[in-house]
């Protein structure tokens, strides 16, 4: 309790998050360029409301893509990005 309520604290960690959510990187990623611990910066991610919540995971359904112009030989790649800075990337699928 006592680590959210150093106003100075909670700033540098905003900062810190605001840097991952730029960074397109995944959060183990963005934690060893950093220096910093994924299990730390997951506390903060919650911390500062920037993870889903519980609620809007339940609300989460599937959707069917559907490719515009299909090519045989193209490889697939589908990027997904989702709250909390977590971007999925997905590439040289094939049909």
């Amino acid at each position: 309790m006592a680590r959210t309520s150093d106003p100075g604290l909670v700033a540098a960690w905003k900062e810190v998050v605001g840097r991952f959510r730029r960074s397109g990187l995944s959060r183990r990623e963005f934690c060893e360029d950093e220096g910093l611990s994924p299990s730390t910066l997951g506390y903060w991610l919650r911390k500062l409301g920037t993870l889903p919540t519980p609620a809007e995971l339940d609300n989460a359904h599937f959707i069917r893509l559907i490719d515009a112009a299909p090519s045989a030989t193209a490889p697939i790649e589908l990027v997904v990005e989702l709250p909390g800075g977590v971007v999925l990337r997905f590439s040289g699928l094939s049909r």
